[in-house]
């Protein structure tokens, strides 16, 4: 009696050992299983595409540029503080297509109407004007033949010439149109509203 006892107590611990071990297992492949997961997850991130974004410049960037490669110029003007300005970075000119666009057919120059540096540009020197409480880049004015307004867009044509200066937010069908209006020179064949009215805007994606 007291071996068979013996018996029944030892497959007992053996059932119990068993357990435990098919516990540490299961375990151990979930650990495996989260990890190749993860390390999926994360190769597959780093190949996907880079989201494109527009290569801005600066005024003496941009006359390097130009005496390599002539092309249409995109000014965009905003200040620091400008909320706007923030919102158009955000909703227009960060998405993919108008980053794109801008990148093959213009120079795009980033001008802080705020900033205190003197800019050199097309020969003429431009310095930041304060008047009272208020100041802004003498550039900044010129460009927009003194209509200047937070954010601002100036389109130059390869000898920088103001094609247009668009003053205010612009949202992202909307800038479609005008980016690809000048940047393939729509604007010598057709009046605006004729091409506004026959343009399709892209959708992202």
């Amino acid at each position: 009696m007291l071996f068979s006892e013996q018996i029944k107590y030892r497959n007992q611990l053996n059932k119990h050992s068993e357990t435990i071990t098919s516990e540490k297992e299961r375990k151990l492949f979930a650990i495996m299983k989260f990890s190749l997961y993860l390390f999926a997850f994360v190769l597959m991130t780093l190949t996907l595409p880079a989201h494109a974004q527009i290569e801005w410049l600066s005024m003496a960037q941009l006359e390097a540029r130009m005496q390599e490669e002539p092309r249409k110029v995109l000014v965009k003007i905003y200040t620091e503080n400008c909320n706007w300005c923030k919102r158009m970075d955000e909703e227009t000119f960060e998405q993919a297509y108008v980053a794109e666009y801008v990148n093959e057919y213009y120079y795009a120059v980033a001008l802080d109407a705020n900033t205190q540096k003197e800019i050199i540009f097309k020969g003429e020197s431009y310095k930041y004007s304060k008047d009272g409480k208020f100041g802004r880049h003498e550039l900044a004015v010129e460009l927009t033949k003194g209509n200047l307004s937070y954010p601002s867009v100036v389109f130059l044509d390869g000898e920088l010439n103001v094609l247009q200066s668009i003053s205010g937010y612009k949202p992202y069908p909307l800038f479609q149109q005008i980016m690809t209006y000048y940047g393939m020179d729509y604007h010598t064949r057709m009046p605006w509203s004729s091409y506004q009215n026959s343009y399709v805007p892209r959708r992202e994606e």
